[in-house]
């Protein structure tokens, strides 16, 4: 389907909104991630921090260490300053958290991801409360904590939120727990 998209989309409008809403640059396919990683700060709205996160996990998928290094720093650079300007934006910190944590500085990521899970839980944003368990899920992930991380997903499993046991066997971003006896019974494997 992401491959027939109507010819009156923009692929460049295309390909951001895939890689920044819901981290989907998993599912483009090469010749659409090559696009993406074409891409300018203009495309995400002149917003560096955005672009700059969106291009380390693209390069992370793609297995480009240096390159998601260098852009997961522009993308920390940017957040830092958004945290800056608002401490208790949660979306802002959560993305620092993110961006730290694939630039290995494990203990400020989950710090930063503690924070904004705190400031926007789903006890109190049921709406977007789980995305930022996700998020912290992710980091929790990239630090080679899996009980941790395991920790944070179960509950998300249920909750009304778009994350599912089948879900979880197709995200590549779960990879690191595939070996993991507790995720393979979270999974029904």
């Amino acid at each position: 389907m992401l491959q027939t998209a109507p010819a009156a989309v923009d692929p460049s409008a295309f390909v951001a909104y895939v890689a920044t809403y819901y981290d989907l640059m998993w599912v483009l396919d090469d010749a659409q991630q090559r696009l993406l990683l074409r891409l300018t700060p203009s495309d995400f709205g002149g917003d560096r921090a955005l672009w700059g996160i969106v291009l380390a996990q693209t390069y992370a998928w793609r297995g480009d260490t240096a390159r998601m290094r260098a852009f997961a720093d522009t993308a920390r650079i940017g957040f830092a300053r958004h945290v800056e300007r608002s401490p208790t934006e949660a979306t802002e910190r959560i993305n620092l958290a993110l961006a730290l944590a694939y630039l290995g500085r494990y203990v400020e990521a989950k710090r930063e991801g503690e924070r904004a899970v705190a400031l926007r839980s789903i006890a109190s944003d049921a709406d977007f409360g789980p995305y930022f368990q996700h998020q912290l899920v992710r980091i929790y992930i990239l630090a080679n904590e899996p009980e941790k991380a395991l920790d944070r997903l179960e509950p998300l499993l249920e909750m009304p939120y778009y994350l599912s046991r089948e879900w979880l066997k197709i995200d590549p971003t779960f990879d690191p727990l595939r070996s993991n006896p507790r995720f393979q019974r979270l999974v029904g494997r």
